[in-house]
């Protein structure tokens, strides 16, 4: 399905009211949630070999790509939307000079889809701030693949695959505060624990 038959499709169930429910929707009222579940059968300690099958054949599916901002800025489109998409644009003022931030887009053939940002601390790791999918481009949009992980199975969409660009790049350990299950799921899927008493507080250590 591509980009514009999602939005007709995702704009076209809000508009009766919810009557057709994509597989993220569905997923998302299964219980336990894909965060339990990945719990429940042991988080991985590293980048899973299954893990990153699954997201290779996602990129492969929807022609993904990636690519970090240096001294360029790209432009978001405006048929797409983003939550933090201020944030993104606040980036236009300091590159290429700010050297303690990393950004990253990823498009679905030419269209940019999703974008993260990473920045580097004086506490010497890295957080990862920002992963923002365009609305009609995520998981409960149908954009996703199959991931098996021992005895479960769980669906997969494009942060999981801009996490997976970002970990070679990024020193460690990195962080992130991730304010709800859905994120959760993502970054413990590629090993990263809980650190704090805050459950929404989860680092990958040195590998």
């Amino acid at each position: 399905m591509n980009f514009n038959s999602r939005k007709e499709k995702v704009l076209e169930s809000r508009s009766n009211q919810k009557s057709y429910k994509t597989a993220g929707e569905v997923e998302k009222e299964r219980t336990p949630s894909s965060e339990k579940r990945i719990e429940n059968v042991g988080l991985p300690n590293s980048f899973e070999n299954s893990l990153s099958q699954s997201i290779s054949k996602l990129k492969n599916k929807y022609d993904l790509s990636s690519k970090f901002l240096e001294d360029e800025y790209l432009e978001l489109p405006n048929e797409c939307r983003f939550k933090y998409r201020h944030d993104y644009q606040s980036l236009k003022e300091n590159l290429p000079t700010d050297e303690e931030i990393s950004s990253l887009v990823v498009f679905e053939e030419t269209r940019i889809i999703g974008f993260g940002i990473a920045k580097y601390s004086k506490l010497n790791r890295t957080k990862i701030d920002i992963i923002d999918v365009d609305e009609f481009s995520r998981r409960s949009a149908d954009l996703s693949t199959i991931w098996n992980y021992r005895d479960e199975t769980f669906t997969i969409g494009v942060a999981h695959f801009m996490v997976s660009e970002f970990l070679p790049n990024l020193q460690r350990p990195i962080v992130a505060n991730a304010t709800n299950s859905r994120s959760r799921f993502i970054f413990k899927s590629f090993g990263f624990k809980s650190y704090s008493s805050n459950p929404c507080d989860l680092k990958l250590e040195q590998s």
